[in-house]
């Protein structure tokens, strides 16, 4: 992630910055980038921001700055089921220019530490529409993967369905085939909400979606989805 200064070019009413020069607030927040070689980067998800400033009056209204280094914290409590990422960040409600906000309930400058809960891999999704379907329909928005290969007996999905998505999961051959067993009809709906969601298919045996004797075969993998978000997939033994 990137810390994003955002400083409004032309006249604001009601601003004015310490040189007198119109505009503001220049207001900090941090975006997303990501980058193959470590020297370029390029912002994604549309540029939106990815820790955004507090509301009005808060502490953190005009600026907020990431650590550099998430925490990976374990799942299996109360308040924490399944494993998250914490991002530690600070944060003020004094933009770049020195301009304290307005609504701030002290009166004056006020900053603070505070963290960001992220599910696994939650960085990025791809999302799809809630499609209007009827009895066992199947339909909704279509991904299908570049072929790949893999190592594992079980496909699982981080994926966040809500209340009335589903993501259903084909298995095809490098040609876009479908595998045996492992076609769209036979799918069972991935319902859950959680970051290792179980892709199940019908039957059993000669019948059935046999995942791990694919293995270190080329394969595509066909997502149909309808008001559901996918983070990520994983073959895990």
């Amino acid at each position: 992630w990137l810390p994003r200064l955002h400083h409004w070019a032309g006249p604001k009413q009601g601003w004015s910055s310490p040189d007198s020069s119109p505009g503001g607030p220049a207001k900090i927040d941090v975006g997303l980038a990501v980058s193959r070689d470590g020297i370029k980067f390029t912002q994604v998800g549309g540029r939106l921001p990815f820790i955004p400033v507090g509301q009005t009056g808060s502490w953190e209204s005009r600026m907020v700055w990431a650590l550099p280094t998430p925490v990976l914290m374990p799942g299996g409590t109360p308040d924490r089921p399944e494993p998250e990422l914490w991002i530690y960040y600070s944060g003020g409600n004094t933009d770049h220019d020195g301009v304290i906000d307005e609504a701030s309930i002290t009166g004056g400058k006020q900053s603070g530490i505070s963290v960001a809960r992220l599910r696994l891999d939650g960085w990025l999704s791809i999302d799809s529409p809630l499609t209007a379907l009827k009895g066992d329909e199947v339909g909704g928005s279509e991904l299908v993967t570049v072929p790949l290969r893999f190592v594992g007996q079980q496909l699982q999905l981080n994926v966040d369905p809500g209340g009335q998505g589903s993501v259903y999961v084909e298995i095809q051959d490098a040609h876009g085939v479908p595998v045996p067993g492992c076609a769209l009809s036979k799918a069972y709906p991935v319902i859950e909400n959680s970051v290792a969601a179980v892709a199940r298919w019908a039957g059993k045996g000669a019948g059935g979606c046999n995942v791990s004797a694919l293995q270190s075969k080329d394969i595509k993998l066909r997502f149909v989805m309808s008001g559901a978000k996918l983070y990520a997939f994983q073959f895990v033994q």
